[in-house]
């Protein structure tokens, strides 16, 4: 628990201190390190917040990150189910 607390605090940091690709570099590394790992959804979300410009083309459309955080979510948990000494559940 409380390695999945610091981790939480190191991701939350490098949300204000990296670029977006090293922010989500770290939540897709916290998916893969625990089990039902929410907050990169949180932190894909606040991305978006914070950097996502509104234009007419599909990818400066807001949500997109977000989008892509819930779905390779759940592929995530597929192949960590799939994979033995990763699947706890």
């Amino acid at each position: 628990m409380i390695k999945r607390i610091v981790f939480d605090i190191m991701l939350l940091w490098g949300l204000f201190l990296l670029p977006w690709w090293g922010a989500m570099i770290l939540a897709v590394l916290g998916m893969f390190l625990f089990r039902k790992f929410w907050e990169a959804i949180v932190i894909a979300f606040l991305i978006d917040s914070f950097f996502s410009i509104s234009e007419s083309g599909f990818w400066g459309r807001f949500g997109i990150f977000t989008a892509g955080a819930i779905v390779l979510f759940f592929i995530i948990k597929f192949i960590k189910s799939k994979i033995r000494f990763l699947s706890k559940e």
